[in-house]
């Protein structure tokens, strides 16, 4: 798949402001990469070094030497794609022409050291004819990015681009970098027939360094380098299905079979649940009948096997477990209707305040067991360390009976099973009252929404 990605280049808080910049101008002008310099294009000079100082000189003359630097924009086609470099080079330039009117410095180059064609552009963060940051709005992928690329690859009869949106949180200065990585290796794994050669397309196709390393925590974890990164991103931070088991494991899968699916995502989710337990769709109401029509689109599209990236599986079988959830509540509840909606939100709460004052009450009666005071632990306390230090190879009689002068140890015993069972039940309780009251304020909050988007009268839904 054809991808575009545009990521910033912020300025380095210690030593030169702009030595991300110079590092990332260094990379895409790699004489290996660009048949010695040949496939570049640039308004600003032609070595690496003339590039940075043409873009400082700009940056001086505004005064705008600090903050974000530039930014890097990849124009990335599929593996495969036969293209002439000539071609891919007056590509590069015309989408930059298009792009920046020639108002930022600039430099364009093609790198055709892969199997995927594709180029990079980085330009200045200040507009070299008014002076003004470069400035991304929430939308502009939409409106100005995503038709300048596929106008330009149109003329060239080249694959349209699927854009990589770039969130409001990025704009802001957040650029999610895991986001972007596992994409890639989602894409890879795709790509990929085993495990090694998953790591050489990474490397080769997506510019992404990767390293082997041991944690004492997670075991061999790999680490992850992007491009214009300086430091490693780890396994661990990417959540489940990243780790080299995990990819192994991905790359055994039979795309089309339903029943692996759940491979692709962490151990710890919840079981896919279908119609299980589910009334009959003739004694549904027409809100239930609502929600179970979401769980069938859902898992339909789980089941066409459209979604097989580890974080388009995990979205997926979150969003059945969610509607299969929220279908049972509404019949557990007898929810017919808008208002028994809000009748039963209410309730919800009202009983969870009375469980916490029988929680509360609950503490006041056993308060003498509970309470303790400074050196000396409560009797619950002692209890604890009496059975731990009674189940010790060598018992410490001494201890033991030590304690039993503080406390009957038998009667305190009684008194603590009896308050842990009376808490359990109670916490049980306040957590199905509190599950059920998250799930009718999720279908509440989205049957508002819906009337919202539509301009329509929330009096509607009465």
């Amino acid at each position: 798949m054809a991808i575009t990605k545009l990521m910033h280049i912020k300025e380095r808080k210690t030593g030169e402001p702009s030595t991300g910049l110079r590092n990332c101008i260094n990379y895409i002008l790699n004489p290996v990469k660009t048949d010695n310099m040949k496939l570049v294009v640039s308004n600003s000079g032609l070595i690496p070094d003339e590039i940075l100082k043409s873009f400082i000189k700009t940056k001086d003359f505004y005064n705008k030497r600090f903050g974000r630097q530039g930014y890097h924009f990849i124009v990335s086609y599929p593996a495969g794609e036969i293209i002439k470099d000539s071609i891919m080079l007056n590509v590069m330039e015309d989408i930059t022409q298009e792009l920046l009117n020639d108002e930022f410095d600039y430099v364009a180059a093609v790198h055709n050291d892969t199997d995927h064609p594709h180029g990079h552009i980085v330009f200045n963060s200040v507009n070299r004819v008014t002076g003004k940051k470069y400035r991304y709005n929430n939308g502009d992928w939409a409106k100005i990015i995503q038709p300048i690329v596929n106008r330009v690859s149109e003329e060239y009869n080249l694959p349209l681009i699927n854009i990589m949106v770039m969130d409001e949180k990025t704009e802001q200065g957040t650029l999610n970098k895991r986001k972007l990585l596992k994409h890639d290796i989602d894409e890879a794994v795709k790509s990929a027939n085993d495990y090694d050669e998953l790591l050489e397309i990474l490397e080769k196709d997506y510019d992404i360094e990767v390293k082997e390393a041991y944690s004492k925590k997670y075991g061999t974890i790999l680490k992850f380098k992007p491009l214009g990164e300086t430091k490693y991103i780890r396994a661990n931070s990417l959540g489940f299905g990243y780790y080299p088991e995990d990819l192994k494991r991905r790359l055994n899968m039979n795309p089309l079979d339903i029943k692996d699916v759940e491979l692709a995502v962490n151990e710890n989710i919840n079981k896919i649940h279908v119609y299980k337990g589910f009334v009959s769709w003739e004694n549904m109401s027409a809100y239930q009948k609502d929600i179970a029509k979401k769980i069938y689109y859902a898992d339909n599209i789980l089941k066409k096997g459209k979604h097989l990236s580890n974080w388009e599986v995990n979205r997926t079988v979150s969003k059945i477990n969610t509607l299969t959830n929220s279908i049972l509540v509404i019949q557990k509840n007898q929810v017919d209707s808008f208002n028994d909606l809000v009748s039963q939100i209410e309730k919800k709460d009202n009983q969870i305040l009375k469980i916490q004052g029988y929680m509360k009450k609950l503490n006041q009666q056993y308060k003498d067991y509970l309470k303790h005071s400074k050196g000396i632990p409560s009797l619950f306390d002692l209890l604890k360390s009496y059975k731990a230090l009674s189940e010790e190879q060598d018992v410490n009689l001494d201890k033991l009976k030590k304690i039993e002068k503080y406390m009957d140890v038998k009667n305190v015993e009684q008194a603590y099973n009896t308050y842990v069972q009376k808490k359990d039940e109670l916490r049980k309780v306040k957590k199905d009252l509190q599950n059920d009251r998250k799930y009718l304020r999720k279908i509440k909050k989205e049957l508002e929404d819906n009337l919202e988007e539509r301009k329509l009268d929330k009096s509607m839904l009465k």
